[in-house]
């Protein structure tokens, strides 16, 4: 094979893959289809999301512990090489710091705190029993599970935001600053039908101003937040290449806001918990699809996510997904 892949198992796929095995036969399943995967020249990577989520499922009582710990296991032998150690690749802001904040100072500490995710994924490969009770002890998957549920919130806002403006973008201006004749603007515009209201939302989300407005908060907020100084040339200039770098981003970003649109979604609900859960998951997973990201390797995505693969698809990344189905017969693994 001339093309070299690379390849992210998110996490369902992994669960799918360890499902019908015991616990004492998942390293042996691993190392077959990794004996697979080399005859077909594919390099797999390990998601620090996908780790995250998985971790969190080890908390003492949860219904999916048994399937997660299998799960977790075939991750760290998937991903891991005696040589080269962890293959990991970060979270989505991690991906941005580490391309566009190259000298800021928490770089190095946010790519440290995704090597020690990996540490912690090798330590219960090893010896799940023992490493399981000693990580619950130091309270490392409860964590965890808070840093997901903080996460979760903050992505909530992203989108509640994003809503936000769809309906009011061509009123503010000035996202810093907001005077007293644009809030009464806000609330005469938020007043309109249901129907005008929407139209102007889809029409804004299928846009080009949506693209710029949220890569130019992307870059602005986080050199704010590193403390970088870069004047507005600058922050211009980076998000102008983080559309061209991160496509699918915008891609997943502008699917998930026109459906929550079309279909009324009240975002908010306990009816679209899970739902919120797994956008953030699908958020993250959408910036290893870059020529970037897997060391120059084409990025595929193992994944069963309808979601996922719909956006994957109507972005032209239709060569970018399979299911684990299909990844078996590619690398005619079984």
């Amino acid at each position: 094979m001339d093309e070299k892949i690379g390849v992210v198992f998110d996490t369902n796929a992994y669960r799918n893959f360890v499902r019908d095995l015991e616990i004492d036969q998942v390293s042996e399943a691993v190392q077959k289809l990794r004996q697979k995967e080399n005859e077909a020249g594919v390099k797999t990577y390990g998601s620090v999301i996908v780790g995250l989520e998985l971790l969190a499922h080890l908390v003492e009582g949860d219904c999916n512990f048994d399937e997660c710990i299998k799960a977790i296991i075939a991750l760290g032998t998937h991903c891991v090489d005696k040589e080269s150690g962890w293959r990991i690749i970060p979270d989505a802001r991690l991906h941005v710091i580490g391309i566009y904040f190259k000298d800021s100072p928490e770089k190095e500490e946010l790519e440290s705190k995704a090597l020690n995710i990996g540490g912690v994924i090798s330590d219960v490969g090893k010896n799940h029993e023992d490493n399981i009770e000693n990580h619950r002890l130091r309270g490392t998957f409860k964590n965890i599970k808070n840093y997901i549920d903080i996460a979760e919130k903050d992505f909530l806002k992203t989108i509640k935001y994003l809503l936000f403006f769809s309906k009011t973008f061509d009123i503010i201006d000035n996202c810093s600053y907001i005077n007293k004749s644009q809030r009464d603007l806000i609330k005469n515009e938020l007043k309109k039908s249901n129907s005008y209201l929407k139209e102007k939302q889809l029409k804004f989300f299928n846009g080009k101003e949506f693209e710029t407005l949220s890569s130019y908060c992307i870059i602005k907020y986080l050199s704010e937040h590193l403390n970088q100084k870069n004047n507005g040339n600058e922050i211009i200039r980076k998000s102008r290449s983080v559309v061209d770098e991160f496509p699918l981003f915008f891609g997943f970003l502008k699917s998930m806001l026109i459906k929550i649109v079309e279909d009324n979604v009240d975002i908010k609900s306990k009816k679209t918990k899970q739902k919120r859960a797994n956008w953030i998951w699908d958020y993250n997973i959408s910036f290893h699809i870059s020529d970037k990201t897997l060391d120059g390797r084409k990025s595929i995505i193992i994944t069963s996510d309808k979601d996922m693969t719909d956006i994957l698809r109507k972005n032209s990344y239709e060569d970018r997904v399979m299911s684990l189905k299909e990844y078996f017969e590619f690398v005619k693994y079984k």
